[in-house]
């Protein structure tokens, strides 16, 4: 499960690319794609707090390796 600190880090690096843009397509699809990952993270957010409500248990994010190897797909 990705952390709030990384997530917003993330869109902070994405609005940033959107300022630098100058191709007006390019400029909407980052916005849209902004759009979309904030949305889930308010999804994410309203999921946690019915779950708190609920009194269900919550997965705790797990710390990663710094020298941890990305996932190897199969096939290509």
């Amino acid at each position: 499960m990705i952390k709030n600190n990384d997530l917003h880090e993330e869109i902070a690096l994405l609005e940033e690319a959107q300022k630098k843009e100058t191709d007006a397509y390019k400029k909407a699809m980052l916005k849209a794609s902004i759009l979309q990952i904030k949305l889930l993270h308010n999804q994410r957010t309203n999921l946690v707090s019915i779950m708190e409500k609920l009194g269900a248990e919550k997965v705790k994010p797990k710390d990663t390796p710094v020298d941890a190897k990305p996932l190897e797909t199969k096939g290509k």
